[in-house]
């Protein structure tokens, strides 16, 4: 007997594809069993994990995608209940050497990085509004999960640790079944491989930027300080989902980061504290959306989650790793000369590399379906040009316009709700207002009208009239 994960759902989407919040609390529970890392274990697990990523990124170029999903899934599994099973060693017998601290931390980190990336991949298979939901929703969900773990203790620990385990596995199949159903109309076309460098570079520069002032401030990352971006995601897409963007993250994360940089520097001890939730909250703010890129690059553009993810979670590692390294090797600790350069040096860089993100069109592209990759548009871009023609001509509306893009998909009016994270009633009458406006009576006509439209006698790139 199969579960059916659609028979549950929030904001239209089944609940199986909630179960991300699970891994994401299993990966925040590094540290509650053995405690943080000094920078050499650090070092070696960050360089470890970059590693990983490389190798799970060129894999899915060197095997099929679902080969690839395959065993990455075996792997990451068998790696998570490994991690479980020694941390439960490490409580029950008492050891804590630093090979089982090391070990521990290594298992947890590989793990991680690979349950993670499939959970993404499947995010990315979505429309790129309700994947960015998910992820939001699920990086926010995860905060109040770790809240309640924090408080378990000893065998209990490794038993809740296995179990999210457990029950993050199920509900990925439980989710793929949902896909291969087509009850969320997925994009499965053939996966493309392409690097974006503006995104790499962006991710770079900020990871870089924060492995100084961490390793200055000597603290530890707060899990929680993902709450704030997320909940901001999530009311973007609620309010007008037209405003999520690149440009509109990296507004979030840019001045957080500069602040807490700005603090650091010339404020005293007394604010050590807000400086360091600053700098998280900006550093989260870019690691959601890195996220969301993975997603909407793979949805717009049919390119690999798995390459994307890997290639930007190890240059994350590797940017932060670099960073520590800097600041230990000028010896910058809180009150020095080199201390104050230091986080100026980092808040330049921040400051330098964000407009190029932030005004990149083919960044922001992905989430309007308009990317092209080496020069050639997808069908789905052409289709995305006819709407945006037919839009500009009959005079619709920016949110009629996108349901109008998603009709002519031959989305039902429960997918396009689902889609866009709106009311089934609300979709009806969106559609209700493009039939009159462009006076057709049933889908099939919208869907003809759209496809016959000529491309190369109509003047492209229109933009559709806001309401």
């Amino acid at each position: 007997m199969r579960l059916n994960s659609a028979a549950i759902s929030i904001s239209g989407i089944p609940l199986a594809f909630y179960g991300y919040l699970l891994q994401k609390t299993w990966g925040a529970t590094e540290g509650i069993v053995v405690g943080f890392p000094g920078l050499m274990v650090g070092g070696f697990t960050s360089i470890t994990c970059a590693v990983v990523a490389l190798a799970l990124a060129f894999a899915s170029r060197v095997r099929n995608e679902k080969g690839t999903r395959k065993a990455a899934l075996r792997i990451g599994v068998a790696v998570q209940i490994a991690s479980a099973l020694l941390d439960g060693t490490i409580v029950i017998a008492g050891l804590d050497s630093d090979g089982m601290l090391f070990t521990s931390l290594i298992l947890k980190g590989v793990g991680t990085i690979i349950v993670s990336a499939l959970w993404i991949e499947l995010y990315a298979m979505l429309n790129p509004v309700r994947a960015g939901f998910l992820c939001a929703a699920s990086t926010a969900l995860s905060a109040l999960a770790l809240f309640i773990v924090e408080q378990v203790a000893g065998i209990h620990l490794l038993a809740l640790r296995l179990t999210l385990t457990v029950f993050s596995l199920v509900l990925y199949g439980m989710a793929w079944q949902d896909l291969e159903k087509g009850r969320l109309a997925p994009n499965l076309e053939t996966q493309r491989f392409f690097i974006p460098y503006r995104a790499i570079a962006f991710i770079l520069v900020y990871s870089f930027a924060y492995g100084i002032a961490s390793t200055i401030l000597a603290a530890r990352s707060t899990n929680y300080a993902a709450v704030i971006p997320s909940l901001i995601v999530i009311a973007l897409i609620l309010l007008n989902s037209n405003k999520l963007t690149s440009t509109s993250l990296s507004r979030i994360a840019l001045p957080l980061m500069i602040g807490g940089f700005m603090l650091t520097a010339f404020a005293s001890n007394d604010f050590a504290p807000l400086s360091l939730l600053l700098l998280d909250t900006g550093y989260a703010s870019m690691e959601l959306l890195m996220l969301l890129l993975v997603c909407a690059a793979a949805y717009s553009s049919r390119g690999s989650a798995l390459w994307l993810f890997g290639l930007m979670t190890a240059t994350q590692f590797i940017g932060q790793f670099g960073g520590n390294l800097l600041a230990v090797a000028l010896n910058a600790h809180e009150g020095t000369p080199e201390f104050v350069v230091m986080e100026i040096f980092a808040m330049v860089l921040v400051v330098a590399i964000s407009p190029l993100i932030a005004s990149d069109r083919s960044l922001n592209a992905f989430w309007k379906g308009t990317a092209t990759v080496d020069g050639i548009p997808p069908e789905s871009d052409r289709l995305k040009m006819r709407v945006d023609e037919l839009s500009s001509k009959f005079g619709l509306t920016e949110r009629e316009s996108e349901v109008l893009y998603l009709a002519a998909q031959g989305k039902t009016n429960a997918n396009i709700a689902a889609d866009m994270i709106l009311s089934e009633g609300t979709v009806k009458k969106q559609v209700f207002q493009i039939y009159k406006r462009m006076g057709v009576h049933a889908q099939q006509d919208l869907i003809t009208l759209v496809m016959e439209t000529d491309l190369d006698a109509a003047p492209a790139g229109k933009a559709a009239t806001r309401s």
